[in-house]
């Protein structure tokens, strides 16, 4: 199967017959009917035991989520990758690089105060000289 043909059953570029589809299934190793008609998982199954609305969530958002992105949460979720303790670091830096985005959020915010707010600025240099001195 080209990857043309690919592309265009994924992005339903044009109409695909039942045999590209079968093809398409084979290529990745399941059936045109599983492709069609996705087994759903029913609230009985216990796969959605100690699950909750925020996991829920979560797991929709990682469908929805670009190749890197899932790939990353992948790479958190492995079993401590062989007792190192890389897992858990991963997830802290994460949090960490959170809490700096927000800072930075924090400083845009400000600076744009300053190219409107004369006495802002003033006020905020003041504040800056203090921090220095003690």
């Amino acid at each position: 199967m080209s990857v043309g043909s690919v592309q265009a059953i994924e992005y339903n570029k044009w109409e695909v017959g039942i045999a590209k589809i079968e093809r398409y299934a084979a290529v990745f190793g399941t059936t045109a009917d599983r492709l069609l008609n996705p087994e759903a998982v029913r609230p009985s199954d216990p796969r959605w035991k100690d699950l909750n609305d925020d996991h829920l969530m979560i797991a929709r958002q990682y469908m929805k989520a670009l190749k890197t992105q899932r790939t990353a949460v992948e790479v958190l979720l492995v079993d401590d990758l062989a007792g190192t303790g890389i897992s858990t670091e991963l997830a802290e830096m994460v949090l960490m690089l959170q809490e700096d985005l927000k800072l930075l959020q924090l400083w845009t915010e400000v600076l744009e105060c300053l190219e409107f707010d004369a006495t802002f600025e003033r006020a905020l240099r003041e504040l800056i000289e203090k921090a220095k001195t003690k």
